[in-house]
């Protein structure tokens, strides 16, 4: 980009822009806009909560010991 003054800065800036702009409409126009999810799909969503159950501790506090017992 060689630009020489401000008029021709101006010219490239709302060119940039312009290209831009069609660039994210062309996107939009395939892809569609971002939205949020309705309640059919929020409830699709699987989320595990906290958990009850001991996780790491099964083995060496319970089964390993067991044949002292």
């Amino acid at each position: 980009m060689s630009v020489n003054n401000m008029k021709e800065l101006l010219a490239y800036s709302a060119a940039k822009k312009a290209e831009r702009a069609a660039e994210w409409n062309a996107e939009r126009l395939q892809d569609g806009y971002c939205r949020g999810l309705n309640h059919n799909e929020y409830m699709r969503m699987k989320s595990s909560g906290k958990t009850v159950f001991m996780k790491g501790k099964d083995f060496s506090h319970r089964q390993r010991w067991n044949y002292t017992n």
